[in-house]
């Protein structure tokens, strides 16, 4: 994994590279996933229940005035597309746990920026079927 933060930009650029210790060769997307007992499909519903999980942790929902929830529920829902899931690039952090790097859209600032989730780890959810969808959360009650 190469990180490059651009100061003047103030944003950080991911570059996932995985590759075999033993030859020296790029390793398939399909072959790592193998290692950790996934299907390209698992993968991509396992990836899409982490990256839910992050987003309802980093905006909290039922905090947001009652104006944003349209905005909040369309950045959610960008950030959960198929489209974004599938670009989300897969590698092994040095603890050997399978992590991802993905792009995850805001509410404020540049629209998205990217980030790194562990899938595997103690913190890492179960991995769901691969027909898992994730629905909105409603909001709690603050009454």
């Amino acid at each position: 994994m190469v990180s490059i933060s651009d100061a003047h930009a103030d944003h950080t650029t991911y570059r996932a590279y995985n590759v075999s210790a033993k030859t020296g060769e790029k390793i398939s997307d399909e072959a790592l996933l193998q290692q950790f007992g996934l299907t390209q499909d698992g993968f991509y519903a396992l990836a899409r229940a982490e990256l839910a999980a992050k987003y309802r942790a980093e905006y909290k929902e039922p905090q947001l005035p009652a104006e944003i929830h349209e905005e909040y529920m369309e950045m959610l829902n960008h950030t959960l597309s198929e489209e974004n899931i599938r670009q989300a690039v897969p590698y092994i952090d040095p603890g050997g746990d399978l992590c991802i790097v993905v792009n995850i859209y805001s509410l404020a600032g540049a629209g998205s920026h990217y980030c790194l989730i562990n899938l595997t780890g103690e913190s890492a959810p179960k991995e769901p079927s691969d027909n898992t969808e994730i629905p909105p959360e409603e909001p709690e009650s603050t009454g």
